[in-house]
């Protein structure tokens, strides 16, 4: 697959751009430099950090409020679907 991807590139470098979305597994890492790489959940860290503050601003005590927002992003790996489901489980 990576040989694919590359040859799709490499044919038509202007015309061919690809977005291409996989876990951080070496194959892939070592196949693409880090300047052709996005790392997704550290773009989304900020929209997750903002949906959870929002949804759960009802806890009254602020400081296991923050640590429990930090646990949230920490696990959820810039996968929001993890986040609304975690979320709505601690709201129900």
């Amino acid at each position: 697959m990576v040989k694919l991807l590359a040859s799709w590139t490499t044919t038509a470098p202007r015309d061919v751009k690809l977005c291409v979305s996989s876990r951080e597994y070496n194959i892939f890492i070592n196949a693409f430099s880090a300047e052709k790489r996005l790392r997704l959940h550290e773009l989304t860290s900020f929209n997750i950090e903002a949906y959870a503050r929002d949804k759960l601003a009802e806890i009254p005590n602020k400081e296991a409020k923050g640590n429990l927002i930090r646990l949230i992003i920490s696990k959820a790996k810039g996968i929001f679907l993890w986040v609304a489901l975690v979320v709505k489980q601690i709201r129900d």
